[in-house]
This record gives structure tokens, C-alpha cells and sequence, in this order.
């Protein structure tokens, strides 16, 4: 997929046209196109979402993304099994971010990891809590498909899966699998 981005007045720095090309592919890439043209209408406003990264970072060291568990039933047995940890994010002043707002900005701006690695974390103390309770569940966490290669990521979730008191399932998200 190749992202195209032009500077008509030749002002624009080098950096910010790769970024922009780097945005144009992957919007190409989610309407199942070969080539993008930057779209700075679809993109939005840049400094809207650089502060509301920064903010993302302040927010996982003050608590404020947190995690919903959403219970997974299995059917044969007739009980509850395991649980997925589902990222959430309750802003001062905007309220509830939702994860389909953050999440893709964490991927585009690389702190995908950092958001990661947190939820993990938060996800597998989580499981300590219900384990200490009397609930033995397995404990699903979503993974970006910018992750899944990394080696990096791979030893650090191999190192919080260890801690875990139970069984930790690394899911792949539903639009890495589809990309």
C-alpha cells in the first residue's frame, strides 16, 4: 500500500510529509485501497489528537484508563470461563473516551505499546483479585497487529503472562485479522 502526500507551496517540513504519506497508507489500507492520498478532513485535527495522546500518557499513570471485564460463557459447560479485558478511558474533561477514539491514535502515534503493556498489567492484577475471590477465569487481553511482531513486546508480555495466577490469552484484534 503506498500513501501519497503533497506540500503545494513547498513549505512543509520532510517529516511531517512522511508522516502525513505513513497516515494517507493507512487510510488507503482501511478502505481496501493500493494508494491513498492524504485526507486531512478524514484525519482530523493534528493537535487535537497529539494532546489527547499526551493526555493518554497522563492517563495511565493516574488511573485514568482503566478496565471493564466482559465475561466469556461457555456454552458447553454452562458457566462463565474467562474474562476480556476491555481498555477504557474516563477523561477529566471530556468524559468517556472511547476506545475506538484512542486506540487507533496510540497505533498512529506509537504508544500502542505503552497502552499495552498497561493493560496487561491492570488485566492480570485483575485476575489476582478474582482468583483470591474464588473465581478461576482465563484472562483475554487485545493485541494491536503492530505488536504481533515485535520481539520486544513478545519477552515483556512473556514476562507479566508469568506473574499471572491463571491462564492469560493474547488475543489479535478483530481489525489486525481482518488487515
Amino acid at each position: 500500500t503506498a500513501g501519497v502526500a503533497a506540500s503545494p507551496d513547498h513549505t512543509d517540513r520532510l517529516s511531517a510529509l512522511i508522516n502525513r504519506g505513513s497516515v494517507a497508507a493507512d487510510q488507503a489500507r482501511a478502505r481496501k485501497r493500493k494508494i491513498g492520498v492524504f485526507d486531512a478532513k478524514a484525519y482530523g485535527d493534528p493537535a487535537d489528537k497529539l494532546s489527547l495522546m499526551s493526555e493518554m500518557l497522563g492517563a495511565i499513570a493516574s488511573g485514568d484508563i482503566f478496565i471493564h471485564l466482559q465475561p466469556k460463557y461457555d456454552l458447553r459447560l454452562g458457566r462463565t470461563t474467562g474474562v476480556e479485558a476491555l481498555a477504557r478511558w474516563r477523561h477529566p474533561v471530556r468524559g468517556m473516551v472511547g476506545p475506538d477514539e484512542f486506540v487507533p491514535l496510540a497505533e498512529e502515534t506509537g504508544h500502542i505499546r505503552t497502552l499495552t503493556d498497561h493493560v496487561m498489567s491492570l488485566a492480570i492484577a485483575q485476575q489476582a483479585t478474582l482468583a483470591a475471590a474464588g473465581h478461576d477465569l482465563s484472562m483475554s487481553v487485545n493485541i494491536s497487529g503492530r505488536l504481533v511482531g515485535d520481539p520486544e513486546f513478545a519477552e515483556e508480555a512473556l514476562r507479566l503472562a508469568k506473574a499471572a495466577c491463571g491462564e492469560i490469552c493474547l488475543e489479535i484484534t478483530e481489525t489486525a485479522v481482518m488487515d
